[in-house]
């Protein structure tokens, strides 16, 4: 296995487990923060604070431990692709709320908070790519091509 994907794994994995631990450690305290960002009802809000927190803790321990890797890559691709459009629909909102992440109830919705979870997504994405030129390393499989070289030519 790649050194890189390995890191990847070990890093988002153990972010995503932290998150989600300390999450269903304090339900109460996640499910306000998932109200606060004011993008779904009561009924959803209740739903996404207990999918989440639970979907976090899971695939972050699959990372972790190598269970299911390339399911619990695309599960965490979905769920930071959901935690950086939450916190940009706030941020850009005006609104002036907690950011929820990591069970802390004083650090602020920021800039800073976003780019933090872009980079774990960006790392998480690089690990994904990895893993397919891994996987085709493996096969050896070439990559689609994109422009047919027909196509391009001119007449």
């Amino acid at each position: 296995m790649n050194q890189k994907l390995l890191v990847s794994d070990l890093i988002i994995g153990g972010v995503l487990a932290y998150s989600g631990l300390i999450h269903l450690s304090n339900q109460f305290f996640f499910l306000e923060s998932v109200l606060n960002y004011r993008i779904a009802g009561i009924s959803a809000s209740i739903f996404l604070a207990a999918v989440l927190a639970q979907s976090c803790f899971v695939v972050g321990c699959c990372l972790l431990f190598g269970v299911a890797k390339d399911t619990a890559r695309f599960v965490a691709f979905g769920l930071f692709i959901t935690f950086l459009l939450a916190q940009n629909i706030a941020f850009f909102s005006g609104l002036s709320i907690g950011c929820g992440c990591f069970g802390s109830q004083t650090e602020s919705l920021s800039i800073w908070t976003i780019m933090r979870t872009g980079m774990f997504f960006a790392l998480l994405s690089a690990g994904i790519a990895w893993r397919h030129f891994e996987k085709t390393a493996e096969t050896g499989k070439q990559l689609p091509k994109i422009i047919d070289s027909d196509l391009v030519k001119g007449p």
